[in-house]
């Protein structure tokens, strides 16, 4: 790994190595190959991976409101490169990816709903795989890939809707 590459990562990181492992997988998974067959881990990656330079992720502030909308938005649209590049750039800033299994299993409640009933059990199960007792580890890395591409189904929100309305009528909160 060239040296400018190293001290870019350091300086994204700013000395969470959770999150510099993170960032060194999800460049590992990226990185073209040189003539050689080793993959080139450079800071052009880099910041295509972590976008702008980001602060701490605080789980409360705008930025990653902002991410995870951009998330919910893109899975909305159907549009599982859009959604699989706003995951890649919420677990580089910082965040929790069990925070996303469970906007998963939301999404595929709420919006998938009954045009796909097995998307809950898709979200289920993604959000199962990270749990450290069972795959853990790098290979998990794909379970929120085969999530997200799968909430692309088409969207039927008639159950959240008449479940609400129930609740407003039943005068819950």
């Amino acid at each position: 790994m060239p040296d400018e590459t190293r001290r870019a990562i350091a300086e994204l990181v700013n000395g969470d190595a959770r999150r510099a492992l993170n960032t060194l997988e999800m460049m590992a998974d990226m990185a073209e190959s040189d003539d050689s067959g080793k993959r080139v881990l450079k800071a052009e990656l880099l910041t295509e991976i972590a976008g702008e330079r980001s602060a701490r992720f605080d789980n409360k502030g705008d930025r990653f409101y902002d991410l995870i909308s951009a998330l919910h938005k893109s899975v909305r649209g159907s549009a599982p490169d859009a959604a699989l590049y706003w995951y890649a750039r919420i677990i580089t800033a910082g965040g929790d990816p069990l925070y996303v299994a469970r906007r998963c299993l939301a999404i595929a409640s709420e919006d998938v709903g009954n045009a796909d009933p097995r998307a809950m059990q898709v979200a289920i199960s993604a959000w199962d795989c990270f749990n450290p007792r069972r795959a853990g580890g790098r290979r998990t890395g794909d379970c929120p890939g085969h999530c997200l591409s799968g909430l692309r189904a088409e969207k039927q929100r008639g159950v959240h809707r008449l479940q609400s309305g129930a609740g407003r009528r039943a005068g819950s909160p």
